[in-house]
């Protein structure tokens, strides 16, 4: 057994780790469905990250890339992990 932890970007085929990851989260608060995963997955400047171990999603992070007006306008990142 290793205790080794993968970090990968989630697919559409990986919306039912999610879903349960973010239930995990929110609880009674209703999650969107496959769709709306799928369209989170298709935003320009948008990752979701898996963290597995052993095969099984154990976390998982959203990064989006803003633009703003600091920073000479360079894109920020904004990230939200479960």
């Amino acid at each position: 057994m290793t205790d080794s932890i993968c970090i990968r970007p989630a697919t559409a085929g990986d919306f039912d780790a999610c879903h349960a990851l973010y239930k995990a989260l929110v609880g009674e608060v209703a999650v969107a469905d496959a769709a709306q995963f799928a369209k989170v997955l298709a935003q320009s400047g948008t990752t979701v990250f898996i963290a597995e171990k052993e095969g099984k999603a154990v976390s998982m992070a959203t990064v989006h890339l803003l633009e703003n007006m600091t920073y000479g306008g360079r894109p920020m990142p904004w990230s939200r992990m479960w």
